[in-house]
């Protein structure tokens, strides 16, 4: 049975990640996930948002902020999880980040109104509200970039490769269609390109080994046939410099596919999905297709061809 793919969350500096239990899992348990929440309590204690209340003392302010901090990542964990068992039943594809941002913003303005209020403070008025809502936004938002950066990359190299699942562009939801016709395999490629050695960052990579390449900023996203998963700095028009053009086809400007991992490829609602033997689904680029579909037919005729002649 077809597997279909995971709810993906689109984060504010662009990076896109499938949410599943092993993400959230070791998202919990990383270490610089950990400090980021740390820094994050630390920055908002020195900013201190309610120092204009004269009435609240340090440690008022101070769990004030401490429960802020509490409901917002209690709130995004919350979300994952929510995302991660409802989001396929719900046909939610892909979650952008900056509503979680703006939801984060406007309850803890509620939060920390109420607990001012608690502490016998005064109210402020709808304007300042108003404004809080975009100091705490703009705050938000930074601190997510920071999160994507410093964070996210290091969390996906902790995932098991066992639990990994591929990082993929956001997808509309494919509608039932006829798939073009799959693929006999393919005898092995017995040239230079099953010697051939791709180099990205520090890692050495044999080419026919590579299943997928996706690149997100300035990082390349690397899955191989072996079920490994490295996420590594680099640029993919580096690597397309590198990997002989016999051993796959880059379907979009973020994602290149090795023709022996392609299982199927569906049209539908105008949107022409690559579906992969790891059950990826990656997007083809609308000016690709034709170049892509004829080279995907010549390969299906060979492969017609040798199935016959054995």
């Amino acid at each position: 049975m077809e597997k279909r793919p995971r709810t993906t969350i689109t984060f504010c500096n662009g990076s896109s990640v499938p949410i599943d239990p092993a993400f959230i899992r070791v998202l919990a348990r990383n270490s610089r996930f950990q400090a980021f929440v740390l820094f994050c309590i630390s920055f908002f204690m020195l900013t201190g948002p309610y120092r204009a209340h004269r009435t609240l003392d340090n440690w008022q302010s101070a769990s004030i902020i401490f429960l802020m901090s509490a409901v917002v990542f209690s709130l995004y964990f919350r979300m994952f999880a929510v995302l991660n068992r409802f989001g396929d039943r719900l046909g939610i594809r892909t979650v952008h980040s900056m509503w979680m941002v703006l939801l984060a913003s406007i309850v803890v303005t509620l939060i920390g109104e109420w607990s001012v209020s608690l502490f016998g403070g005064k109210r402020l008025s709808l304007a300042e509200d108003f404004f809080l809502v975009i100091f705490y936004f703009g705050i938000f938002l930074g601190l997510e970039v920071t999160y994507g950066i410093l964070v996210l990359p290091d969390v996906l190299q902790q995932i098991e490769p066992s639990q990994k699942t591929a990082i993929t562009a956001p997808l509309a939801r494919p509608l039932p269609a006829e798939p073009l016709a799959d693929p006999q395999p393919l005898a092995a490629v017995r040239n230079s390109s099953d010697l051939c050695v791709i180099k990205v960052s520090d890692k050495k990579f044999l080419a026919k080994c590579i299943r997928t390449v996706s690149s997100q900023e300035h990082y390349v996203s690397i899955s191989t046939f072996e079920g490994e998963k490295y996420f590594l700095r680099g640029r993919l028009r580096d690597f397309l410099e590198q990997i002989p053009d016999e051993l796959g086809y880059c379907i979009h400007r973020s994602h290149w596919v090795a023709w022996n991992g392609i299982e199927q490829v569906k049209v539908a609602n105008d949107n022409m999905m690559v579906y992969l033997d790891d059950d990826t689904v990656l997007p083809v680029a609308r000016g690709r297709r034709s170049d892509f579909i004829e080279r995907w037919n010549r390969r299906l005729s060979k492969s017609v061809d040798a199935s016959l002649m054995a």
